[in-house]
């Protein structure tokens, strides 16, 4: 069944159509019309049917549309396997419940509760953590609309809202700009779900800029640091002992932490001889990761380490790092808002469980191993093995030694 997209033009066609799918069912022709996705004739590409690439929501019109045209043949499908004759009527009709989308019905829910109704579509096709995310920017936004006695609703979702929300987040809720971002982009893409399915036509959401937060640089151990770790006396404390291991752990395989959860959970179902292969979380990507000694000797322990939360490991790395007596002054910049701050800490009061991948990569680069393989092995792009190679003093300065005497003397 072949669902076709055409521009209903206006009376004069000097302005924006809006676009209506066309499909002919049996004798009948279907037809629904999106005023809400519109679009200048010149921007259009009538042998493709969608909008063209170089036109700036491009990606947005045609994502929409992509989803409309499988709705409807879904909708087809189960008629058909359900042996009944999809008719114009009855298929425009079924993909209106489906969408709960036309003007009829958008005043029987808050804003709200169609927030809730799209985490509830989603949960099916986004990972986990994501899904946390979605329920946290629901929380913000429920609580921004009760701190502000201000009534959510699609219309209001302007200039102004989103200059209080990002206000709220920063001040009542102390959040990192990095934070903010992550709570506006959640709000956008819901916008984006109920634009397409013609619950508003406001789309000032594709005006926000993002918020570009000051970048923070993972801190690297040098290999007498992660040694001083690794000999650390914690026979006193078998959960610092714990999370000591899973950091020099971390330290020797490059993994995130969300990664080690899945290795030391069940080491033989990633253990592929004298290796560890295993589908990244963050980038999907399937990686073969060799086992150093060092990573061996603790897997192969006869109490391996287990599993904790990110947040209890961070606060366990603290309390190693000191005993081990890594006291090196490093530097912090923080941003919220327009307001940066710059201050020092000594390593064992900011060290976390990211630095683990910084220092691997860092380990690897320092013995001459080429940044190919080192991609490889952490799944990473060029771009993220810039932010993690860049030099720091240290290495500036061992470098320069070489060429001292450049000048005489």
């Amino acid at each position: 069944m072949k669902i076709s997209f055409f521009l209903k033009y206006p009376a004069k066609r000097n302005g924006e159509c809006g676009i209506f799918a066309y499909s002919r069912l049996g004798k009948g022709q279907l037809q629904i019309y999106f005023p809400h996705l519109s679009i200048h004739p010149n921007q259009w590409s009538k042998k493709k049917q969608q909008v063209k690439p170089s036109v700036r929501i491009a990606t947005d019109v045609n994502d929409a549309l992509h989803r409309i045209e499988n709705d409807l043949k879904a909708i087809i499908a189960s008629l058909v396997q359900e042996r009944i004759e999809p008719t114009p009527e009855l298929v425009k009709g079924r993909f209106q419940l489906l969408t709960v989308k036309d003007a009829t019905h958008t005043g029987k829910k808050t804003f709200l509760e169609y927030f809730d109704d799209w985490q509830t579509e989603s949960k099916n096709r986004i990972k986990d953590s994501t899904l946390r995310v979605y329920k946290t920017t629901y929380k913000h936004l429920k609580a921004f609309s009760e701190a502000r006695g201000r009534t959510l609703t699609f219309d209001g979702m302007d200039e102004s809202f989103v200059n209080e929300f990002t206000n709220y987040l920063l001040k009542v809720g102390g959040l990192q700009d990095c934070t903010i971002e992550r709570n506006r982009k959640t709000w956008k893409t819901f916008m984006k779900w109920a634009y397409d399915r013609g619950l508003t036509t406001n789309n000032y959401f594709t005006r926000v800029p993002k918020i570009k937060p000051a970048e923070s640089i993972p801190e690297r151990l040098t290999r007498e640091e992660l040694k001083a770790m690794s000999d650390a006396d914690l026979s006193d404390s078998p959960p610092l002992d714990n999370a000591r291991n899973l950091f020099v752990l971390q330290c020797c395989t490059g993994v995130r932490f969300g990664d080690l959860q899945k290795i030391v959970s069940n080491p033989a179902a990633y253990r592929k001889g004298d290796a560890l292969q295993l589908t990244t979380q963050k980038t999907g990507k399937v990686v073969t990761i060799p086992l150093l000694p060092g990573a061996k000797a603790i897997l192969e322990r006869k109490n391996p380490p287990h599993s904790i939360s990110n947040q209890k490991m961070n606060k366990y790395l603290k309390e190693v790092a000191k005993r081990a007596g890594l006291d090196r002054t490093v530097l912090i910049e923080e941003e919220k808002g327009k307001r940066r701050t710059v201050k020092t800490k000594p390593l064992h009061d900011y060290i976390r469980t990211h630095d683990a991948k910084r220092t691997f990569v860092s380990l690897m680069a320092d013995k001459g191993v080429s940044r190919e393989v080192i991609r490889a092995i952490t799944g990473n792009t060029n771009k993220t093995l810039d932010r993690y190679l860049r030099l720091d003093e240290r290495e500036i300065q061992r470098e320069l030694n070489k060429v001292s005497n450049l000048l005489g003397g």
